[in-house]
C-alpha cells in the first residue's frame, strides 16, 4: 500500500507509534535546509510540521522522545551550531532539549522514551565524550574500555534498554561488526559483555524492545535485512563476558589471517577451507583506497564461489578497520606498500599452488589501478585480471577528475607531487610486462574516474601490440561508477564469470598470446 508519495532525493524516515503516528518524514533539500512532515496511516498525504525556512538548519538522526512519539529529537546543524533540540509534532514548536547551553558541539544519538533519558555526543576538539542525560540532569560518561582484539574498532551506539541502563553497540574492526552491551551506571559503563551475534556486518539501525535487539545485518550468505537477537542485561557483578559462539564454519565464506610484506593481513576468503587449491582462484582488490573488504553478503564473489572459483579478497595495508598505522601505510605513497602486501600473499600462493594455473585478479577503481600494478610487477603469477573503473595514475586521474575527487587525492598525498614527498606508482610505467588476459568494464556516465582513463588505457595497450578482444576487452555501459550494480550490472556480472572460467573466446583461427615466464 502507498501511502505518500515526495519527490525529493533527500528524504528520511524516523519511526513513529501507533498508526496515527507512522513516522516523521525528514526532507533536505539542495541548500541542505530540512522540512519536517508526518506521516500516518489516516490520509493519503503528508502533513507538514515545520517547513525548511522555520528551521532554516539541518535535522540529522531523530528519534522518538516519549512513548507515544508526540515529541521527536533532533540534531539540529544551523549558523555553525551544532544542538540537540525537541520538536513538538503536533504544534511544530523547536526547542532545546536541555536547558543548558553548551559550548562544544553536541550530537543527539539515542533516547529511551521510557525512561526520559538520551545519549549525547560533545565533540570537544579531536575528543568525543559521550553523556547521559535523564530527567533533564546530565552526566559525561568515561571512555569505554574494550577487549584489545577490539582496541582500534571503531564504536557506533545502537539502542539503549527501555529503561535507560544498557547500551549496545557495535565494534567494527576489519572484517566484521562485534555486538556489545554494557550498563550504564552512575559511575560510567561496567560489565561488557558480547552476545552471541551471527559472523557479519551491523548497520546503525537498531531498536531495543524488551529482551531483544532489533538490527539491521548482513552475513556472506545473506543480503542486509531485519534481525532480531535476545539479549540479557542481567550479568553478575563481577562476572566475565560470556563467550561468544565461534561461526568458523566454511559456508558462503569466512576470514584468513595471512603474511604480508611487513605484518598480518586479513582476508575475505570464499570458496571453502581448501580455497588455495581450487583449480581457478581470483585475487580481489578493493576500491577507496580508504575502505576493506567485509564479511557480508557479495552477489558476484558468490556467484564465483557457485562457478567453482575460489575469490581471496585480502585488506592489505591502506584498508580501514585496522588501526591508523594500517590505514596511513600508503598516504603518499599509492601501489607501494599495499602492492608489497599483495605480492607477497600471492608469492607464497603460487608456492602452495604448483602444478595448478597462476591465479587472477580483479579490481574495483582503486583497486583496479593496483591490480594493473600487480600484473606489471609480476606477471608470471596472473593469467588473467578483470578491471572495473581503472585509472592509470593518481596524477593521469588528478588531471582529469572533479574537484570534489581532486580534493580527496590531495587529502591522502596522492595529488601533485612535492619535492621530498613520497610518491605513487603509475601504471603506465609497467603495462609492458603484462601478459594477462584483461577485460576492462567502465561507467560512461562514472562521476569519480572518467571513462577517459580506460579509454587511454585502451589506446596504450593497442599501441603495445595488443590484440582487441583477444588479447583485451573494453565494455563501456550505461552506468556511473558502480557498474556492477547498475542496470546492466546482471549481465556484467555473468559476463565476468565466463572470463575468469574460459578466457576470452578467440576468432577462429586465431593465436592467443602466451603468457611470458618472469626472469
Amino acid at each position: 500500500m502507498v501511502l505518500a508519495r515526495a519527490e525529493i532525493a533527500g528524504l528520511r524516515l524516523v519511526p513513529g507509534e501507533g498508526p496515527s503516528r507512522l513516522a516523521a518524514v525528514v526532507m533536505t533539500d539542495h541548500q541542505g535546509r530540512s522540512s519536517l512532515w508526518s506521516l500516518s496511516d489516516r490520509s493519503p498525504t503528508l502533513r507538514e510540521v515545520l517547513a525548511a525556512d522555520e528551521i532554516d538548519g539541518a535535522l540529522r538522526r531523530g528519534c522518538r522522545l516519549d512513548p507515544e512519539g508526540r515529541s521527536l529529537g533532533f540534531t539540529l546543524v544551523r549558523d555553525g551550531q551544532v544542538m540537540p533540540v525537541r520538536v513538538d509534532m503536533a504544534t511544530g514548536g523547536v526547542s532545546r532539549l536541555f536547558d543548558v547551553e553548551r559550548s562544544t558541539p553536541t550530537q543527539l544519538l539515542l533516547a529511551a522514551p521510557e525512561a526520559d533519558t538520551v545519549l549525547v555526543a560533545e565533540q570537544d576538539g579531536a575528543h568525543t565524550h559521550l553523556s547521559m542525560i535523564s530527567g533533564g540532569r546530565a552526566r559525561r560518561l568515561p571512555p569505554l574500555t574494550l577487549p584489545e582484539s577490539l582496541a582500534h574498532a571503531a564504536r557506533i551506539p545502537l539502542a539503549l534498554s527501555p529503561d535507560g541502563t544498557h547500551l549496545a553497540l557495535t565494534a567494527d574492526r576489519g572484517t566484521g561488526s562485534h555486538l556489545l552491551i554494557t550498563a550504564v551506571t552512575v559511575t560510567g559503563t561496567e560489565a561488557l559483555s558480547e552476545p552471541d551475534c551471527p559472523a557479519g556486518v551491523l548497520t546503525s539501525a537498531a531498536r531495543w524492545v524488551g529482551d531483544s535487539l532489533r538490527l539491521v545485518g548482513s552475513t556472506p550468505t545473506e543480503p542486509f535485512a531485519p534481525l532480531s537477537l535476545a539479549v540479557s542485561t542481567r550479568i553478575a557483578d563481577g562476572a566475565k563476558s560470556p563467550p561468544r559462539r565461534a561461526h568458523a564454519h566454511w559456508e558462503g565464506a569466512h576470514t584468513e589471517v595471512l603474511a604480508g610484506a611487513a605484518g598480518a593481513v586479513e582476508a575475505v576468503v570464499y570458496g571453502g577451507k581448501d580455497w588455495a587449491r581450487a583449480p581457478q582462484l581470483v585475487v580481489a582488490l578493493h576500491g577507496g583506497p580508504a575502505a576493506s573488504w567485509k564479511l557480508e553478503f557479495n552477489p558476484f564473489f558468490q556467484r564465483l564461489a557457485a562457478a567453482g572459483i575460489a575469490v581471496l579478497a585480502p585488506n592489505q595495508r591502506g584498508s580501514t578497520g585496522y588501526g591508523p598505522d594500517h590505514r596511513a601505510g600508503i598516504r603518499g605513497a599509492w601501489g607501494g606498500p599495499d602492492l608489497d602486501d599483495i605480492l607477497h600473499i600471492v608469492r607464497a600462493l603460487t608456492g602452495q599452488r604448483r602444478g595448478l594455473p597462476p591465479a587472477m585478479l580483479y579490481g574495483e577503481s582503486y583497486g583496479a589501478y593496483l591490480a594493473l600494478l600487480a600484473a606489471g610487477h609480476a606477471p608470471a603469477y596472473w593469467s588473467r585480471c578483470a578491471l572495473i573503473s581503472p585509472f592509470l595514475s593518481a596524477r593521469s586521474l588528478h588531471d582529469v577528475a572533479t574537484p570534489a575527487v581532486r580534493s580527496f587525492l590531495e587529502r591522502q598525498g596522492a595529488g601533485p607531487a612535492r619535492r621530498g614527498a613520497r610518491t605513487s606508482r603509475a601504471a603506465e610505467e609497467c603495462l609492458h610486462e603484462i601478459t594477462a588476459q584483461m577485460v576492462i568494464c567502465h561507467g560512461l556516465q562514472d562521476e569519480v574516474v572518467p571513462v577517459n582513463q580506460s579509454q587511454e588505457l585502451r589506446s596504450r595497450l593497442l599501441a603495445l601490440g595488443w590484440r582487441e578482444d583477444l588479447d583485451f576487452a573494453l565494455r563501456e555501459v550505461r552506468g556511473g561508477h558502480n557498474v556492477l550494480s547498475g542496470s546492466n550490472g546482471h549481465q556484467l556480472q555473468e559476463d565476468l564469470v565466463s572470463f575468469f572460467v574460459a578466457g576470452l573466446e578467440p576468432p577462429t583461427g586465431a593465436v592467443s598470446k602466451e603468457p611470458e615466464e618472469e626472469n
